[in-house]
């Protein structure tokens, strides 16, 4: 099947589906949890899927037609990522009538016990690219990296795009560790999953918390900082306090992201 269909927006752009992490604010749907969708150099992804996804990519206005999407990328086997992975799979292949998609994920989610895609459904796919640490991979003209492990209990990538004006990058779940920093530091658009409020809150959690974020920008200086996944104490208190706040702290341009917000990407990567 073709990709035929036009884009609702000019240029390369995110829209963030949902914009809520870990279970309790994934429990109360206080926000939605769906992906992440992007158009990037002509290609169409979807990264990570939790509950809901399906249905709020149909919701969406204008619409995204799912039988039209090159890719998914799940980071790691979390319902909060994976739940409707399957889903997407039957969507974007039409249930195996068109062997068509390329899912990318790591071999935690294929294989052991925290495997999460359904045999039946993989030979629907036109390929599987199983990701490795710091590894290279391509959707034709698409370059794609995974960064380092993270530390977050079950295996988990952040993600890489390089761009022609610049590298967009996604720093998945993982507890702050320094290595982050280095892992990062090419970011011109930097995603952060920003579970935790504070340090005190849910100590032990293996997520970052606002002041983790704030070191981690405040060191590389990435031209956009856009935080989302959002915890229950995080949505409580208003992220956009907290993106305030980093932004203040670091000197950089810092938002917190909502359900349905678009980024164009053109807004940062093109030359002034």
């Amino acid at each position: 099947m073709s990709n035929e269909a036009p884009s609702p927006y000019a240029g390369d752009h995110l829209r963030f589906l949902g914009t809520a992490g870990a279970r309790f604010a994934v429990a109360k749907q206080v926000r939605s949890s769906a992906g992440v969708y992007m158009e990037l150099k002509g290609k169409r992804i979807l990264l990570d899927m939790g509950p809901g996804t399906l249905v709020q990519i149909n919701k969406t206005e204008p619409e995204i037609d799912v039988f039209t999407l090159d890719g998914l990328i799940l980071t790691h086997s979390h319902i909060d990522h994976s739940c409707d992975v399957n889903a997407m799979i039957d969507a974007v292949t039409g249930g195996g009538i068109w062997q068509r998609g390329v899912l990318f994920t790591p071999h935690g989610c294929l294989e052991g016990d925290n495997r999460v895609v359904l045999q039946y459904l993989r030979g629907f796919l036109e390929k599987i690219e199983v990701l490795e640490a710091q590894k290279a991979y391509a959707l034709d003209d698409l370059q794609i990296r995974t960064s380092i492990p993270h530390d977050h209990g079950v295996e988990t990538y952040g993600v890489h795009f390089d761009l022609d004006d610049g590298q967009l990058s996604f720093l998945i779940d993982t507890k702050f560790f320094p290595e982050l920093i280095d892992e990062y530091r090419g970011a011109d658009v930097l995603v952060v999953n920003m579970v935790r409020k504070s340090t005190k809150d849910a100590p032990h959690a293996l997520h970052l918390c606002t002041q983790d974020v704030m070191e981690i920008v405040g060191e590389i200086k990435p031209r956009k900082t856009i935080l989302t996944h959002f915890g229950m104490r995080l949505l409580e208190a208003g992220p956009e306090g907290a993106a305030e706040r980093i932004a203040d702290k670091t000197g950089c341009d810092v938002v917190a992201a909502h359900d349905g917000m678009v980024f164009p990407l053109s807004s940062v990567t093109s030359p002034a």
